[in-house]
């Protein structure tokens, strides 16, 4: 778990510093506007393999066999099921808010 949590952080400050030390801005906006696909598949892949293994850490999931693997693939759906409830209940509880601030009544 800890290897998976520095690649991560790896990739970040490799991130960070191509952004900062790039000689021209716009030639790197150019090019994640040109692998803007690629750069969203690759961070859908990492979430997802990143969560599958947090999830068989955590749950103790056998993946050795394929029995373990069937259960192991249906605890990890239900989770994403109840990560994307957790999301539309949070969504739903932001929309709701009152965001117009209150009418100041003062008296000059």
């Amino acid at each position: 778990m800890a290897v998976s949590w520095l690649l991560l952080a790896l990739l970040v400050v490799i991130v960070l510093l191509v952004a900062f030390k790039s000689q021209d801005l716009m030639f790197l906006l150019v090019l994640v506007k040109k692998y803007m696909f690629f750069i969203v598949f690759l961070v859908i892949v990492l979430f997802l393999v990143f969560s599958f293994t947090h999830i068989s850490n955590t749950q103790g999931l056998d993946v050795s066999s394929s029995k373990g693997v069937a259960n192991a693939v249906k605890v990890y759906i239900f989770w994403i099921g109840d990560v994307v409830g957790n999301v539309a209940r949070s969504t739903g509880y932001f929309i709701k808010q009152d965001w117009v601030p209150a009418p100041v009544n003062g008296t000059g």
